[in-house]
């Protein structure tokens, strides 16, 4: 085996859903829906060593995240199986997006790993193969692959890239931890909305009434917590609104300087970033 010696630190960006609808259930169970991601200036680091003994390990990580959980060892195994490297790689993973907060924080890691350790293990992979292994991982992690503004549909494997105008916004967390599998299952979720079109997605405020999350009423009467800073977030900034299956919630501000106004009066133990929106470049952002 040739030995290599590499490696590679990258940021992964956090996403925020303008809106995020439900069009169905399929058979399988898995539900269809409908969402801009935008992805924003909230990033976990990681940093890749690549090893020449074929084991992958994590150096540093989340202590409450399981090494069978994390979604960067799962990626690098499932690159690893797929193109029959002899190569390793140690994984150091700073987090600052946090957990079940519905910013997309462990899909946007994955995709990260798959698209370096593609380059560091020289495995040339295409983008079409990368997105096939990315869908493997869960739903979310194609978009990362990418990132910048991206219309999903079908269960999220459904990518059209958008050009929307530069935003700010403040996301606050409310130290509630949202798991995505049973946020799915519940009865009260309005799975029928009706497509969105187009033209709706030009011509409208993604924000505006006309546009929701399917997960936020149920988000705002499970959790008080996610409840009591929405309420904060609308008397601060005017209007709030829950990402992915939450916990964190969002408000778009017309500048920097405003968010981080806010951000400076946000509650304890609350946290709060004031972000940006950014552009479409591959998802990874060298350190």
């Amino acid at each position: 085996m040739d030995q290599l010696s590499a490696t590679r630190s990258f940021q992964c960006p956090a996403k925020i859903n303008l809106f995020l609808h439900l069009t169905g259930r399929r058979a399988d169970g898995y539900h269809t829906l409908e969402s801009v991601f935008r992805s924003v200036s909230l990033f976990d680091e990681i940093t890749l060593n690549v090893r020449n003994d074929g084991q992958i390990l994590r150096s540093f990580g989340p202590a409450n995240v399981r090494a069978e959980h994390d979604l960067t060892l799962r990626a690098a195994a499932l690159l690893q199986k797929t193109s029959c490297t002899d190569f390793g790689v140690d994984i150091s993973l700073s987090k600052r997006i946090p957990l079940g907060a519905g910013l997309g924080g462990g899909s946007s890691n994955a995709a990260g790993v798959l698209q370096n350790l593609n380059a560091l293990w020289r495995c040339d992979l295409s983008q079409t193969a990368l997105y096939e292994l990315a869908l493997q991982l869960g739903a979310d992690v194609p978009f990362f692959l990418s990132a910048g503004d991206q219309f999903v549909r079908g269960i999220g494997e459904q990518l059209v890239p958008l050009a929307l105008p530069h935003a700010h916004y403040l996301i606050v967390y409310p130290g509630v931890n949202c798991t995505t599998g049973p946020m799915f299952q519940q009865p009260a979720l309005v799975r029928n909305s009706a497509p969105v079109s187009f033209v709706d997605l030009a011509q409208q405020d993604l924000l505006s009434a006309g546009f929701t999350n399917a997960f936020e009423a149920t988000a705002l009467s499970q959790y008080p917590e996610i409840a009591r800073a929405k309420q904060w977030l609308i008397q601060q900034a005017g209007n709030a609104r829950l990402s992915g299956s939450g916990s964190a919630l969002f408000a778009k501000l017309s500048s920097a300087a405003q968010a981080k106004q806010i951000q400076a009066c946000c509650p304890m133990p609350w946290q709060a970033w004031a972000v940006q929106s950014t552009a479409n470049n591959g998802h990874s952002y060298a350190l």
